[in-house]
């Protein structure tokens, strides 16, 4: 376990109930060789900021493969959502524009890492 400020607190005991979302990936399996790692604190921060959203403020798992990828999947069957940490703050109102037009059952993942398009891939039948 991680907190927020990066600092390493443990490893989770199997069954331990879980309140807040669990972080996973290469950037933060990468970052947990030092205590308060400033790379992982910024993403940490970043994530807080992104995680205001009223879309994205069910979520229990977070993939951070690097600050560019990063998934967000959420407690409820909403689909999973890509996004850069770095462009968060400009592809938020785009999800937001688009994401009530859409058929949420058929849609797995809502992919928004690009500058000029946005990626949705459907449910596999």
């Amino acid at each position: 376990l991680i907190d927020q400020e990066g600092v390493i607190l443990g490893s989770l005991a199997s069954g331990s109930a879980i309140h807040l979302p669990i972080i996973t990936g290469a950037f933060v399996t990468k970052a947990t060789g030092q205590s308060r790692d400033p790379e992982l604190r910024r993403a940490f921060r970043m994530i807080r900021e992104v995680m205001r959203h009223p879309l994205l403020r069910q979520v229990r798992k977070i993939h951070i493969e690097c600050m560019e990828n990063v998934s967000f999947f959420m407690a409820d069957a909403s689909p999973e959502i890509r996004l850069s940490l770095k462009n968060a703050q400009e592809s938020l109102p785009r999800l937001e524009k688009m994401y009530h037009g859409l058929t949420l059952d058929a849609v797995a993942a809502i992919d928004l890492r690009f500058d000029r398009r946005i990626i949705v891939t459907q449910q596999k039948s």
